[in-house]
């Protein structure tokens, strides 16, 4: 049995694979992607506010918000896909990217730039590092079933 979603080489008994697993690895696929693209979007509207353009900070605000709304539904499907057969540790990299991001929201608004602006580009690596991995080959194997 081929399919677009498995390796090359990988075995025709697909290990703990459960229906559904095809399904919610796009479905992280496109998320982690989506939410990549919002978080890189934080550091260019902060930018344009530093740049003189003083309107941005209601731009990053509103950018805030869509970071967090996305990592609330990742978190979603970050669970959906372990509970399917993926990656066990893939459910805990929804939350924490949502807890991180809410913690990066309040030290922002509460001017701490001392841990806004380093824990921004932890998230920042975090995310790309996480939709990468989402688009590898191991993302697309099932746990085995050990």
């Amino acid at each position: 049995m081929t399919t677009l979603l498995r390796p090359a080489g990988e075995a025709t008994h697909p290990g703990r694979r459960r229906a559904g697993f095809g399904l919610t690895l796009i479905l992280l696929r496109v998320l982690a992607t989506v939410h990549a693209l919002l978080v890189l979007s934080q550091p260019v509207s902060i930018g344009q506010y530093l740049s003189g353009l003083y309107d941005w900070v209601g731009v990053h605000a509103f950018g805030a918000s869509m970071v967090i709304l996305s990592a609330m539904l990742l978190s979603v499907f970050t669970i959906g896909y372990a509970v399917t057969g993926g990656r066990l540790w893939v459910a805990a990299v929804g939350p924490a990217l949502f807890l991180a991001e809410g913690l990066q929201i309040g030290m922002g608004y509460q001017r701490n730039l001392a841990l806004h602006v380093p824990l921004g580009v932890a998230i920042v690596v975090a995310t790309l590092v996480f939709a990468g991995w989402s688009w590898n080959r191991a993302a697309a194997r099932p746990r085995s079933g050990r």
